[in-house]
């Protein structure tokens, strides 16, 4: 069976990884000296930082973190919906299909915003509450299943211009010439010059935010220079792996502290 109608077939597979789809037709364009291709499939596999395709432009829904009420929905303007409720998904496909094993179970993805832009939008909104990004894991789902569509739509019609190789990944210099006629232009969605000047990235930022907040509250603790100072810190540096005894520890720490507005605003933030 030749290369081509391999890849194909691959493509229909869901337990074929993406990775390697990938992998397989970066040697198929390069053969073949589709450069447009080439530097598509490398963007893919490496990840993007300019010339985001259309089918990588995801909706968000933002939201500013309350100390009482936990995160609530923010009401855009459309003057600034391009801006705030849309973002450039920039990762690698491998990144992108580790991110759905992980956030399968939660659903929803938080994004993780600069610094300026964290000042920005607390400025446009008048508001102290750190806003952050949410978007649906299907919307990741939805990028990676684009990409493989993609694929199979380049090898059908590498097929039906007659361009379809040996087992041995060689190609005829027939099939070569042809292949220069093929473009991808002729394939919607792949190039786009949408740009995103926010330099978004995805984490894991409920881990993250939490592992901050738990630094912060040592660096606090080590200023009070405490007796148990060294026990203290041991438990904290504890529940960033075990979560089950850490509301005991904060309950102490902000009876204990209660006057120590630091310490209170990190205790309060960890235990909602």
């Amino acid at each position: 069976m030749s290369i081509i109608l391999k890849l194909q077939k691959k493509c229909l597979d869901k337990n074929e990884s993406l990775q390697d789809l990938l992998r397989e037709a970066l040697v198929i364009s390069t053969k073949l000296k589709l450069d447009d291709f080439k530097e598509w499939i490398n963007s893919e596999l490496r990840g993007y930082s300019d010339n985001i395709p259309n089918y990588r432009i995801i909706n968000v829904q933002l939201k500013f973190f309350n100390p009482y009420r936990g995160w609530i929905d923010a009401i855009v303007n459309k003057e600034f919906e391009s801006i705030l409720s849309r973002v450039d998904i920039k990762q690698s496909i491998v990144e992108l299909e580790n991110m759905l094993i992980h956030y399968q179970e939660h659903k929803t993805i938080q994004m993780h915003l600069k610094g300026e832009f964290i000042i920005e939008i607390q400025k446009l909104y008048k508001i102290d509450f750190k806003p952050a990004q949410f978007v649906n894991y299907i919307e990741i789902y939805r990028i990676i299943n684009e990409v493989r569509n993609l694929l199979l739509e380049w090898t059908l019609k590498l097929e039906e211009d007659g361009i379809i190789g040996n087992d041995d990944l060689i190609f005829t210099e027939k099939e070569k010439e042809m292949a220069k006629n093929i473009n991808i232009q002729n394939f919607n969605g792949i190039l786009g010059d949408v740009s995103n000047n926010s330099n978004f990235s995805i984490e894991d930022n409920s881990t993250n935010i939490y592992n901050e907040n738990i630094n912060k509250l040592i660096d606090e603790i080590k200023k009070l220079n405490l007796k148990e100072e060294k026990q203290i810190i041991l438990d904290l540096e504890a529940s960033k792996t075990n979560k089950s005894g850490l509301n005991a520890i904060l309950g102490n720490l902000l009876t204990r502290f209660s006057e120590v507005a630091t310490i209170t605003s990190l205790v309060k933030e960890l235990l909602i």
